[in-house]
């Protein structure tokens, strides 16, 4: 009897010892994707566009290697996280027509730069950058555009300051009324992600169908028709992660006059619903703005913008407005002066973090410089201790991609939905 209670004893061991270790590989996966995430936002806040696709292809593999449960339990805490973890990189909004140099200070003084340069030779722009962290180390970057015809190609790579190297390449072909877009990223590991995307117009309506498939090897595909009727253009789309759970949106347009009007509705996996509205109208040599989201759970956030052109100087005000009364602000003014354009803005974010930043374009024959410095503090508000009620994007809001100009709001240090201790 002593025996078998030995035995019986020594299995219960080992199956908590088991369970255990289930349970610290959920957590680092947990947090993998919360790396990933932040890896994306802090290379799109620099402009790093290869790694921003790079990171946000890991934080759409590290979601769906996520047991079921997890995140269901995610997607009921926080709608919507499946369908933007899946979708990431259409976030990135940052154009890749200027060369640039910028730096950026914390709150404890320690600062991050980067140096770029485009140089257009004929049919091919090259782009060299340099990425500078707060502890010294450095990242290279260099990506090369090319036209042949109805042909566009790109080729890039990155690599860290440790010598790991990823590198991108992408295709775009135009043949009548159809582009076909064909890519591929390749981590410092060497698992591949591909894409894939088809563009056909056919009188007033256009189609998208597209794919991504993961280093994983598990695929996710999107689809979208556009379709114009008079001064109304409306929008259906739908997107299938790898387990088959599909998300919609739908969007309607209206010109009426110098108004133009969206209305949208967002559908998760989970059947929960998102609306959001917005209204440009242009008075003059003034556009404003004004637009109100609400999400499933019945939270909403409004936002305005006031844009306005006097001369070579065009001034932005913005300012949005959380549900509890949280408010964010926004300005910037840019100038031209011959080949010369300046920039100096400020972005306060809801928690009270502020950013302030100054750039200055400068075009010679078929080059752009860029130098730029960027200050960021921390607001009274903010914490980095992991809190549920944040999700796993750190606490950065979906930006309202239909916007002129786009808040860039201020890391959280909030982390993903997981129960335990950090």
């Amino acid at each position: 009897m002593l025996f078998v209670s030995c035995i019986a004893t020594s299995l219960r061991a080992a199956e908590r010892e088991t369970l255990r270790e289930k349970i610290r590989e959920r957590f680092e996966q947990i947090q993998t994707l919360r790396q990933s995430t932040k890896d994306f936002f802090e290379a799109k806040d620099s402009g790093n566009k290869d790694a921003a696709l790079a990171a946000a292809d890991k934080v759409k593999s590290a979601w769906e290697s996520l047991p079921d449960t997890w995140k269901k339990s995610i997607e009921e805490k926080h709608p919507g996280t499946a369908e933007r973890a899946g979708s990431l990189k259409d976030e990135y909004e940052i154009p890749e027509s200027a060369s640039a140099s910028s730096t950026a200070t914390g709150p404890a003084g320690r600062s991050a730069s980067s140096e770029s340069t485009f140089t257009r030779d004929g049919n091919t722009v090259t782009k060299d950058a340099t990425f500078t962290g707060p502890n010294g180390k450095t990242a290279d970057q260099d990506v090369t555009w090319k036209k042949d015809g109805n042909t566009v190609s790109r080729d890039g790579s990155t690599t860290t300051s440790g010598g790991k190297t990823a590198s991108s390449s992408d295709t775009w072909t135009k043949d009548g009324n159809t582009i076909q877009h064909e890519g591929s990223t390749t981590l410092p590991n060497g698992k591949t992600a591909t894409r894939d995307d088809t563009w056909t117009k056919d009188g007033n309506t256009v189609t998208h169908e597209g794919s991504v498939t993961g280093p994983n090897g598990k695929t996710a595909s999107s689809d979208a028709t556009y379709t114009r009727e008079g001064n109304t253009i409306t929008k259906d789309a739908s997107y299938t992660g790898p387990n088959g759970k599909t998300s919609t949106a739908e969007s309607t347009f209206t010109k009426d006059g110098n108004t133009v009007s969206r209305d949208s509705n967002y559908t998760g996996p989970n059947g929960k619903t998102a609306t959001s509205d917005a209204t440009w109208t242009k008075d003059g040599n003034t556009v404003s703005r004004e637009g109100s989201t609400t999400t499933s759970g019945g939270k909403s956030i409004s936002s305005s913008d006031t844009w306005k052109k006097d001369g070579n100087t065009v001034q932005h005000d913005g300012t949005s407005t959380t549900g509890s009364g949280k408010t964010a602000t926004r300005s910037d003014t840019w100038k031209k002066d011959g080949n010369t354009v300046t920039h100096d803005g400020e972005n306060t974010g809801f928690r009270g973090n502020s950013v302030s930043r100054e750039d200055n374009f400068q075009r010679s024959g078929n080059s752009v410089s860029h130098e730029g410095s960027t200050i960021a503090s921390r607001g009274s508000g903010w914490t980095p201790k992991y809190s549920d009620e944040n999700d796993i994007f750190g606490g950065r809001e979906r930006p309202d991609r239909s916007a002129a100009n786009r808040e860039k709001p201020q890391h959280s240090g909030a982390a993903a939905h997981r129960t335990g201790r950090r």
